[in-house]
């Protein structure tokens, strides 16, 4: 009813469904069993807390060196003449960082430096493919594992 009073009520439809959805998420992800109701709500809440702080981090670091122009060092270190050439560079470069960083790093790492990179969409969506491939192969590479498996390890979750 909120929605469709929008000019009447003076409220946004857009923060009503986000409100709605929120909670029919809350309701549903937790399977509606209402005396569990709290426990299963703070466990998704930390678990999806954790990615969004992460996420926070790494993207706040992109911003960072793409404020210092670290980017720019980069992009004029890739001497690269042919898209072929480019994509090898691009392959090795993020297989070799994502064995000592977290892959999700790595990507959007990666990623912020195609945009700068890479003009056309096309070829760009291709080595965003290639970047996300060589990230997961180069964390399986190292021979402990990637930064992920290692935590897992040292938590005592992995016997």
């Amino acid at each position: 009813a909120v929605i469709v009073l929008e000019e009447q009520t003076g409220i946004s439809k857009a923060a009503t469904a986000l409100v709605l959805g929120v909670l029919l998420w809350a309701l549903v992800g937790t399977g509606i069993d209402l005396e569990n109701f709290n426990a299963a709500v703070e466990g998704t809440l930390e678990d999806v807390a954790e990615v969004v702080f992460f996420l926070l981090a790494a993207l706040s670091i992109v911003e960072i060196m793409d404020a210092y122009k670290g980017f720019d060092i980069i992009t004029k270190a890739i001497q690269a003449k042919t898209q072929k050439e480019l994509m090898v560079v691009i392959g090795i470069l993020t297989f070799l960082l994502s064995s000592v960083l977290n892959n999700l790093t790595v990507v959007i790492v990666m990623v912020s430096l195609l945009q700068k990179l890479v003009k056309d969409d096309d070829f760009r969506l291709k080595l965003g493919g290639l970047v996300v491939v060589a990230s997961n192969a180069g964390g399986a590479w190292t021979p402990i594992g990637d930064i992920t498996t290692t935590m897992l390890y040292i938590g005592g979750q992995v016997t």
